[in-house]
């Protein structure tokens, strides 16, 4: 099994970011962004990477929209969820962390990533 270390995550997301830049998170202008949409696929670009790069089950990038006991969805930055966690390093969950903030403020994916990335 393959562990993600931050310059792998890194460069993957940007190369998801950079294959369609202007792209905004439908869920943005709602406060309703969610890792997977009703249709099943991703909807994020932390879901996209996730499934398509790391390989992941939708079912198991999907429990990243499952309420939180503090409200809101877990999220990336508060997974528990080991099946996720064995794939990334602590620094590739903090990078997805703070990409998926910006993408939920409605950040296009483009400029979300080079925010992160330019310690913005």
């Amino acid at each position: 099994m393959k562990k993600w270390n931050l310059s792998e995550t890194s460069e993957a997301v940007r190369d998801i970011a950079e294959s369609n830049p202007h792209h905004i998170d439908p869920g943005a202008a709602q406060d309703a962004c969610r890792y997977i949409g009703d249709d099943g696929k991703p909807q994020c670009i932390v879901g996209v990477f996730l499934v398509d790069k790391v390989g992941l089950p939708v079912d198991t990038v999907k429990e990243l929209d499952t309420a939180a006991p503090f409200g809101g969805p877990i999220g990336i930055g508060h997974t528990v969820n080991s099946n996720i966690l064995a794939h990334l390093d602590r620094d590739s969950v903090d990078f997805l962390s703070f990409v998926q903030g910006k993408q939920d403020m409605g950040y296009t994916w483009g400029r979300a990533v080079e925010t992160v990335l330019s310690g913005h």
